[in-house]
């Protein structure tokens, strides 16, 4: 999941290369376009995957544990 960022934009380009060889190749604007909106939905997606869950995870450790770290018995 971490690395789908970086991957799934790759990915994306492969596949415009490979319509380019086959001649469905929609130009230059929508390539970009396309590219740019799957780098976007990427992070996003991984926001929602990663960061979220850690945000979730300390704010839970903090009710559970928090208490400790406080010097509260």
């Amino acid at each position: 999941m971490a690395v789908n960022p970086v991957l799934a934009p790759i990915g994306r380009i492969k596949e415009l290369k490979a319509q380019r060889a086959v001649g469905t190749f929609r130009g230059y604007d929508n390539a970009v376009f396309d590219v740019v909106v799957t780098i976007i939905v990427s992070h996003a997606l991984w926001i929602f995957a990663v960061i979220v869950p850690l945000i979730f995870a300390a704010i839970t450790y903090h009710e559970v544990f928090g208490w400790v770290l406080d010097g509260r018995t």
